[in-house]
């Protein structure tokens, strides 16, 4: 599937591209891997709101490292070249 076949929403705030993630989650769970609804709901707010503080063009979910003390949620995104320059 090409990326302009795939569904996105636009967070109006950001102007920044996100996959739904309600879709993915729905591919994952065909494949016998599901992080559960609560817990992708609280991951696209998640999303949304580092969408808006990190000015990102786009954010998709890449996955979840499980680890003993914390797990890390892992995103991948896209910044303008104007913004590269100015990130830590």
């Amino acid at each position: 599937m090409s990326a302009e076949e795939r569904k996105h929403f636009l967070d109006d705030s950001s102007k920044c591209v996100i996959s739904d993630l309600s879709e993915d989650m729905a591919m994952f769970e065909w494949a016998g891997v599901s992080i559960g609804d609560e817990e992708t709901f609280r991951l696209q707010h998640s999303i949304r709101r580092h969408a808006s503080v990190s000015g990102a063009l786009t954010l998709r979910f890449w996955g979840k490292i499980y680890c003993t003390k914390t797990d890390y949620w892992i995103l991948e995104g896209e910044v303008s070249s104007n913004e590269e320059g100015n990130l830590p």
